[in-house]
C-alpha cells in the first residue's frame, strides 16, 4: 500500500472509499503535549474509539492524582465521543489524560489565551523573514507562547483531523511562526501575564470563499453550486485508499514535472547571449524603454502583458574618472525570479532558482576592476521569471553602483541607477498559464481557489477547539471585488462564530497596507475599496476591530516586513474588547459621519478617546471631494477639536468626500495622539441634503 496522509485518508474515508472500525482511543493532533486550552471557558475534548466505548478525560496537576476538572461519556455508533470539561483559570503546567480501552496522556499543558490566525500570505509570513528576524529569534526566550501549524490541505469535504503538533516558542521554533501572530502573542504576554497559544491555519494567495464553510454562501448559489459540485464528485469517488494515494501522487509529479520543465525553460531558454546582448556597444534602438524598479507586467506595454520567461535589461552609465580600474560593487535589489548579470560583456554574478527566497533576495555583485577600463560601462542582466510579474521588485535606493573600498576621506559618491533602461524579450520563452495545480477524482478536483475547500481542510480539523476569538489578513487576492467582499467577509465572521457557538467571538481584521505606486492626482482604486469594505465590517458588526497599516507598507512588496507593529495594534485592539482593558486610544480615528454644509465638509470620527492630530505636525492631507459633475479634486483641510473640516475652492458645492483613497496614500497624515493613523474612507452627500 502506498503512504497515504492522514488528512487525504479522512477524506477518502469520509466519502465512502473506505470503512474503519476505531480499534484504539484517537485524539485530533490539535490535542497534544505543550499545547495551551482556552481558559474561563468549557474545555471541549473530542475524539473516537470502538463504538460504545466509555471514555473518560481528566486534567490533572503533574503531582495531584486529583482530578482539576473531569468528564465521562460514551462513544457512538460512529465511534465519536465529546467531553466538555468545567472551565478553568490560567495555569498550568498540568496533564490531560484521556481513558477510551487505550490510555493517552499529554504533558505540559497550559490554560491561557487561544487565538486563531488566519489569511493569506501576510498572515502566513514567518518571523524569519520579517523586519530584525536574527534580534526577534535571538530574543524569543518564552516558553508560554505556544503554537500550532495547520498544515496547508485541500479538501471539499470536512476533515476530522490534520497533521501538526504544538511548539514551544524558542530561537528555533519562533522563526517559522506566523509573525503577525507571534508580535500579538507577545503583547498579549506582556499585558495579560498568561500563556498564550496560536493555531496558524493560513495559506498564501488564497481568496476569502475557501475558508467559508457552506452554510455562510446560502447567498451565492454560484459558490455553493461550485463546493458541492466538488464534494459530490468526491464522495462518489469509488476507488480504493491505494488507487486514491496513486491518483494525488500522479497529478502531484504531474504539476512537478511541469514546473521543472517551465523552470528549465527560463534558465536555459533564449539566444540572447549568443546573439551578443552582453556585450559593449550593441545597437539597442529597438529595444523597449521599461522602468526600474518594476515589473514589466505592469509596464502598461502590451508584449510584456502576462509574460512569463526571459527578458533583457539593459543600459550604460558614467562613473567618475577615479573609478577607473578600480573594484566595485553592484547593488540591484530584489529580482523576480532569477538573473545573471554583466558588466562589460563579463558575467559578474547570478542568483538562481536555488538561492533561498530567490525572488526576492538582494543582489550584491562584486566587479573586478579589471572590467573597468573606461568611464563609461555597459550592463547587462538576463532576467528569467516562471510566475506571475518579472523584473526588479527592489526600490529606487537599492539599485546602484559604489567603489568597494573608498579611499579614506573622499567625496566620492555612489552611481544611481534606477531609471529608464532598454529591455527585449529574449527568443525564448514560456508565455502562457501556469501549470494547473494538483486535482484529483479523489479530491474532487478541488483546487486552493474553491470554495469551502480550505475551510473543511484547514478551520473543521480544528473545531471545536476551545479558542478566545480570531485575527485576520487577506484581502489582497479578493481586492478588485469590494463590493462582494462587503457580503463575505462578514458571512465568514458570523459562520466561524456559530461554528464555535460563540455568536461573540472576538474577530480582528487587518486592513489592507498601503501598496504599489505612488499617484499625484486622485483616482479610483480597487484596494482602497477594498479596506473600505474591511471598515464597514468593522463598524456594523459588534466585537469586529481594525488594524489600519496605512502608513507602514512597502511600495514596492505586498509584503511589507513591519509585521511588528500589525501585531501590535491587533494587540491593543483585543485588549479593549476582548479583555475590557480600560485605556485611550487604541484604535486611529475611524470615520463616524459626513455633514455636507455649503462649501465645506465636516467629518467626525470615532475617537476611542484619544484626540487627532497629524503624524507631521502639518494641516491634514490626503483627503479629496468630488464636484457635481463627478471629479475628484485635492481638498485642503484642518483640525477642529474633535473633527476635521474640508474644503477646496475649486468645488463651491462637495457632493462626496475621501480620505486616503489610493493604491499607496503616502500623503495621508491624519492620527491620534498615540500616532495610530486614522482609516482610509469614503462618503457621499445624502440624498435628503
Amino acid at each position: 500500500m502506498k503512504t497515504i496522509s492522514r488528512a487525504l485518508l479522512f477524506v477518502l474515508i469520509l466519502s465512502g472509499a473506505c470503512s474503519s472500525a476505531w480499534a484504539t482511543l484517537q485524539l485530533p493532533s490539535v490535542f497534544g503535549d505543550h499545547m495551551v486550552l482556552q481558559r474561563d471557558q468549557e474545555i471541549p475534548v473530542w475524539g473516537k474509539a470502538d463504538a460504545g466505548q466509555a471514555v473518560t478525560v481528566q486534567l490533572l496537576e503533574v503531582d495531584n492524582p486529583r482530578p482539576l476538572a473531569q468528564g465521562f461519556t460514551q462513544a457512538d455508533a460512529q465511534g465519536r465521543w465529546r467531553i466538555d470539561l468545567q472551565e478553568q483559570p490560567a495555569g498550568g503546567p498540568y496533564r490531560l489524560v484521556v481513558r477510551g480501552g487505550d490510555v493517552v496522556t499529554l504533558d505540559d499543558v497550559y490554560l491561557g489565551e487561544v487565538w486563531l490566525c488566519s489569511g493569506q500570505s501576510n498572515m502566513e509570513w514567518p518571523v524569519r523573514l520579517s523586519n530584525n528576524a536574527d534580534a526577534e529569534a535571538m530574543a524569543a526566550d518564552d516558553p508560554l507562547i505556544r503554537h500550532f501549524d495547520v498544515p496547508r490541505t485541500i479538501s471539499p469535504l470536512p476533515l476530522d483531523d490534520t497533521e501538526s503538533v504544538w511548539t514551544v516558542a524558542s530561537p528555533s521554533t519562533v522563526p517559522h511562526y506566523t509573525a503577525v501572530g507571534y508580535f500579538f502573542a507577545r503583547e498579549l504576554r506582556n499585558k495579560l501575564g498568561v500563556p498564550v497559544g496560536l493555531i496558524n491555519s493560513t495559506w498564501g494567495g488564497t481568496r476569502i470563499e475557501p475558508w467559508m464553510p457552506p452554510h455562510s454562501l446560502a447567498e451565492y448559489p454560484e459558490l455553493l453550486a461550485e463546493a458541492e459540485a466538488a464534494a459530490e464528485k468526491a464522495r462518489s469517488f469509488t476507488g480504493s485508499v491505494e488507487e486514491a494515494a496513486t491518483e494525488v501522487e500522479r497529478e502531484q509529479e504531474a504539476y512537478t514535472r511541469a514546473v521543472a520543465e517551465r523552470r528549465r525553460r527560463v534558465i536555459e531558454g533564449g539566444t540572447g547571449l549568443a546573439d551578443g546582448w552582453a556585450e559593449p556597444g550593441l545597437d539597442v534602438s529597438d529595444w523597449t524603454n521599461m522602468a526600474v524598479p518594476g515589473n514589466w507586467e505592469d509596464s502598461g506595454i502590451e508584449e510584456f502583458d502576462a509574460f512569463d520567461g526571459v527578458v533583457w535589461y539593459r543600459r550604460t552609465f558614467d562613473i567618475p574618472a577615479s573609478w577607473v580600474g578600480r573594484d566595485l560593487v553592484l547593488e540591484l535589489g530584489g529580482i523576480d525570479d532569477i538573473d545573471t548579470t554583466y558588466v562589460n560583456g563579463t558575467e559578474v554574478g547570478k542568483t538562481g532558482f536555488d538561492a533561498g527566497d530567490h525572488w526576492r533576495k538582494p543582489r550584491v555583485y562584486q566587479v573586478p576592476g579589471t572590467l573597468i577600463t573606461g568611464l563609461r560601462v555597459t550592463l547587462a542582466i538576463r532576467v528569467g521569471d516562471w510566475y506571475y510579474a518579472g523584473g526588479f521588485n527592489g526600490t529606487a535606493r537599492d539599485i546602484l553602483v559604489r567603489l568597494a573600498e573608498p579611499r579614506p576621506g573622499s567625496q566620492e559618491t555612489v552611481v544611481r541607477l534606477a531609471g529608464v533602461w532598454k529591455a527585449k524579450i529574449d527568443a525564448a520563452g514560456v508565455a502562457g498559464p501556469m501549470p494547473p495545480a494538483p486535482a484529483s477524482a479523489a479530491l474532487g478536483d478541488a483546487t486552493n481557489r474553491t470554495p469551502t475547500a480550505l475551510y473543511h481542510g484547514m478551520i473543521q480539523p480544528v473545531l471545536p477547539y476551545g479558542i478566545r476569538g480570531a485575527i485576520w489578513y487577506q484581502g489582497e487576492s479578493n481586492a478588485s471585488e469590494a463590493e462582494r467582499y462587503r457580503d463575505l467577509m462578514p458571512g465568514l465572521i458570523n459562520a466561524w462564530r456559530a461554528d464555535w457557538g460563540d455568536e461573540a467571538m472576538p474577530f480582528g481584521i487587518v486592513q489592507l497596507a498601503n501598496f504599489m505606486e505612488v499617484r499625484t492626482d486622485p483616482r479610483e482604486s480597487a484596494w482602497a475599496e477594498l479596506r473600505d469594505a474591511q471598515l464597514n465590517t468593522a463598524k456594523t458588526m459588534d466585537n469586529v476591530g481594525l488594524a489600519v497599516i496605512i502608513d507602514i507598507g512597502e511600495a514596492d512588496d505586498i509584503h511589507p516586513r513591519n509585521k511588528q507593529d500589525v501585531g501590535s495594534r491587533l494587540a491593543r485592539w483585543a485588549m479593549a474588547d476582548a479583555y475590557g482593558q480600560e485605556g485611550v486610544g487604541w484604535s486611529g480615528p475611524m470615520f463616524d459621519r459626513a455633514f455636507f454644509v455649503d462649501n465645506k465638509v465636516i467629518v467626525t470620527f470615532d475617537l476611542f478617546g484619544s484626540r487627532l492630530a497629524t503624524r507631521d505636525g502639518s494641516a491634514p492631507a490626503g483627503f479629496a471631494v468630488q464636484d457635481e459633475m463627478g471629479t475628484w479634486h485635492w481638498a485642503e483641510a484642518r483640525i477642529e477639536g474633535d473633527r476635521v473640516e474640508v474644503w477646496c475652492d475649486e468645488v463651491p458645492s462637495p457632493v462626496a468626500i475621501r480620505y486616503a483613497w489610493a493604491d499607496n496614500p503616502v500623503s495621508a497624515n491624519l492620527v491620534n495622539t498615540e500616532k495610530l493613523p486614522a482609516s482610509p474612507f469614503e462618503a457621499s452627500m445624502p440624498e435628503s441634503e
